[in-house]
């Protein structure tokens, strides 16, 4: 009887910290409106925004996961990427300056 009643109070504190977490996190609607907000509120991006008014960002690419986004400069008439950018489901924003190869390409924008 001593077993199941720790089991039972486990899994009750287990539940308990599960909703705790998923209360912590808050909702993002993945739209490209939202994913460009998310990225324009960065101090990274900020910085850059100070430094070179030319900055651009825009969506490139959407999927079910992820919108992909484009940060560069506007040369005339040409643009120069500085960075590949993805927002996901959670509204975590990361970048990359080289061409994405894997996962481990990916750092979190500040």
């Amino acid at each position: 009887m001593h077993h199941t009643t720790v089991g039972f109070c486990n899994i009750r504190i287990c539940l308990y910290t599960i909703k705790i977490n998923f209360s912590k996190t808050k909702y993002f609607e993945l739209a490209e409106e939202n994913a460009v907000k998310k990225v324009e509120n960065r101090g990274y991006f900020h910085r850059l925004k100070q430094q070179y008014k030319n900055l651009l960002l825009f969506v490139e690419e959407k999927d079910n996961n992820y919108i992909y986004l484009y940060l560069g400069f506007d040369e005339g008439g040409y643009t120069t990427r500085h960075a590949f950018v993805r927002v996901n489901l959670f509204g975590r924003v990361q970048f990359t300056r080289i061409p994405p190869e894997d996962e481990n390409s990916w750092k979190l924008m500040q």
